[in-house]
């Protein structure tokens, strides 16, 4: 494994201070699109297994909650 986690995080400003907030879930409609992006709605990989730098790239998989997965590769 890459990391022990990967969480969806959103970037929110408090007082002037960019805080990351953890999301348990990622509700989207139906035929909607979510695009995620530094600064807004991304995922945090937890505790890397090895360093990554700019540039790199990592498979992820997500699970839905309807049972199906996608994932960022083709």
């Amino acid at each position: 494994q890459f990391a022990s986690a990967a969480e969806f995080h959103e970037t929110v400003l408090v007082q002037g201070t960019s805080r990351m907030n953890r999301l348990d879930s990622l509700p989207i409609a139906r035929g909607a699109t979510l695009t995620m992006k530094p600064g807004g709605i991304h995922i945090m990989l937890i505790e890397l297994n090895a360093s990554m730098a700019a540039g790199d790239s990592v498979a992820l998989v997500i699970h839905l909650a309807d049972g199906r997965t996608t994932s960022n590769r083709t």
